[in-house]
């Protein structure tokens, strides 16, 4: 139960992490009730609040130790530009009545990170 335990435990909550962001954007783009809008943002919540985290600590982990403070930083620039352009764009494509638009895109990217993610996974895994 050394460092391979720990980053397959870290690994692991980033595909659900990316799972659930999936499921939470996709049902929150055939949303027609306030009930199904509330529990899809509750599961996108979730996924947030487990892929950040793991993502970040998996990213310092690949980093040596003099680097770590400059992939964090850079790390967290771009997840702050993502906070800025996210609603942008969804605003944008709302305001032009495609009001589930962003949704799908956003499930899209969610689930290209997830891919993403189970084939560095599977792809550094010993054969």
């Amino acid at each position: 139960r050394g460092t391979l335990y720990i980053v397959g435990v870290f690994a692991g909550l980033v595909v659900a992490g990316f799972a659930s962001l999936v499921i939470g954007y996709v049902t929150l783009g055939a949303a027609h009730s306030i009930a199904v809008l509330l529990c899809s943002a509750a599961v996108g919540g979730f996924g947030n609040g487990v892929l950040r985290p793991a993502l970040t600590s998996l990213i310092t982990r690949q980093a040596n130790r003099q680097e770590q403070g400059v992939v964090l930083g850079i790390t967290q620039s771009l997840t702050s530009m993502a906070s800025v352009v996210a609603p942008l764009v969804a605003g944008l494509l709302i305001s032009q009545q495609r009001l589930t638009t962003w949704a799908w895109l956003a499930a899209a990217l969610a689930l290209c990170g997830g891919l993403l993610s189970v084939t560095s996974r599977t792809s550094a895994s010993p054969a």
